[in-house]
């Protein structure tokens, strides 16, 4: 896979008039799955239910959403990959259908939401389990390939707000231009 700005489409948060979610990139931990697991061990914590582009394997002990950590700092690779990691991601019911051979299951959401939410502004509070990113230097990645947190892992809240202020800039632009 590489990562890369395609034409006219940035790879920032909201990006205007392209569907998708808050950014272009969505990474979840096993981690993460492992402590949704421990939580509600009932549920099929399947990545697919997630559709995240990248699964980062930090281990299978339970006891954090790790992607909280990451929040505010850029995730590099050896090709010279960047991800500035900046938002929780918002779940919604997608989580809770039926994906291939995974039943439809609403404990996943309501799992999430008992354990995990976000003040996200003026997109309300949020049941969240994975983060979103954005492309800050193109660069390959291949299975197996360590990205490693680059950045002070201290202020999650901080840039939680930086990147509510490109979104609601980005979204202002697309309102006034439209």
């Amino acid at each position: 896979m590489r990562l890369q700005a395609a034409g006219d489409v940035p790879g920032r948060f909201a990006a205007p008039g392209r569907h998708q979610d808050f950014a272009p990139v969505h990474v979840l931990t096993t981690r993460t799955l492992a402590h949704l697991r421990a939580l509600q061990p009932e549920v099929e914590w399947d990545p697919r239910r997630f559709r995240p582009n990248f699964l980062l394997d930090d281990g299978d002990a339970p006891g954090a959403f790790s992607e909280d950590a990451l929040l505010g700092r850029d995730l590099r690779g050896p090709s010279g990959l960047a991800l500035a990691v900046g938002l929780p991601t918002p779940r919604c019911v997608v989580v809770t259908r039926a994906h291939e051979e995974l039943p439809a299951d609403p404990r996943t959401l309501r799992t999430i939401a008992e354990h995990h939410e976000f003040d996200l502004g003026p997109f309300g509070r949020h049941a969240c389990a994975g983060a979103y990113a954005e492309t800050r230097s193109p660069g390959r990645v291949r299975v197996g390939e360590v990205l490693v947190p680059d950045g002070d892992p201290g202020r999650p809240q901080a840039a939680i707000a930086a990147s509510l202020a490109r979104v609601q800039a980005l979204l202002a632009g697309e309102a006034s231009a439209g």
